[in-house]
């Protein structure tokens, strides 16, 4: 439920929230993540020139061509230049009623495509989400180790502190001492290990949202509770799932536009049937004559 309600944020332009002061909530890294990540201009660039390509299409197929045309020749009378005739203006429409349904493939090839590279873009935002997500919960993961591995070195410590004091005092035995020491040195380690970890993290976090890579980082983050999903058949889930891979979507778009293309070449191998609407206008003025042809 939370991710579905951030990915959706995610799809929006919104300022990154918090990025300034070093701290950030799930949703407000999701969208710095976004915002710093050049393969979104990529995706974006794409769906675009998609949508022009579908406009163009729906232009070229459901409204005429038209055209209008205008000149006149300067003629010298006396010192300077001056317009008088001949005039002419024209005006032009042409509308392709018909020729034998390539312009009606074309427009249907081109709204496929739209519609895969629709997919293509939600598939890689959800990548982007998805992974914008993991870096967040990673790094909350090692901060809670590190802090773990603090409390547990503290601990030890104490512990060995006072282990010793007992053995100089005869009240703890030799093998108990080094016992003790022994988990001091591996609470070290594991404290050694939790720092790193912990600094890669950090640098993984703050790189994907360009920031400096030892900046400090804070989370502001707070689980929700949902409610349980409600059970549902085995068919019904089957058909939500196939119903929202869009990968398969998209390859059966692929698939309808290859076969498009096979009627496209099957009808140009043959002799074309076209039926043209055309109307032209054109008006001269000649030394004050109108003529229309």
């Amino acid at each position: 439920m939370v991710f579905c309600a951030v990915f959706a944020g995610a799809l929006s332009v919104a300022a990154p929230a918090q990025q300034d002061a070093g701290a950030f909530t799930l949703d407000g890294y999701i969208r710095a993540y976004i915002k710093n990540s050049p393969a979104v201009v990529q995706d974006s660039n794409a769906l675009k020139t998609a949508e022009i390509a579908y406009q163009n299409q729906t232009i070229n197929l459901f409204l005429p061509s038209s055209g209008a045309s205008a000149g006149a020749t300067p003629l010298t009378k006396g010192e300077s230049p001056h317009f008088d005739g001949p005039y002419d203006a024209g005006l032009y429409v042409n509308w392709n009623i018909f020729n034998s349904g390539r312009d009606y493939l074309a427009y249907i090839k081109a709204k496929n495509t739209l519609q895969t590279a629709r997919m293509r873009f939600k598939n890689a935002m959800q990548d982007r989400v998805l992974a914008a997500i993991n870096l967040f919960y990673k790094f909350q993961l090692q901060e809670k180790l590190l802090e773990s591995a603090r409390r547990d070195l503290a601990d030890k410590r104490e512990q060995y502190e006072f282990t010793s004091l007992l053995y100089r005092d005869g009240q703890k035995s030799y093998t108990e001492m080094l016992y003790s020491e022994n988990n001091l040195k591996d609470s070290e380690l594991r404290m050694a290990r939790a720092e790193a970890d912990f600094a890669s993290s950090l640098m993984s976090f703050n790189n994907a949202v360009s920031r400096a890579a030892d900046a400090p980082a804070k989370l502001d983050y707070e689980l929700e509770e949902t409610d349980a999903p409600q059970d549902a058949s085995y068919d019904e889930d089957l058909q939500t799932a196939v119903k929202n891979r869009e990968d398969i979507n998209s390859a059966i778009l692929r698939l309808h536009n290859a076969q498009i293309d096979r009627k496209l070449t099957l009808i140009n191998n043959f002799p074309s049937l076209t039926a043209d609407f055309s109307f032209n206008n054109n008006t001269r003025d000649v030394f004050g004559a109108r003529q229309n042809d």
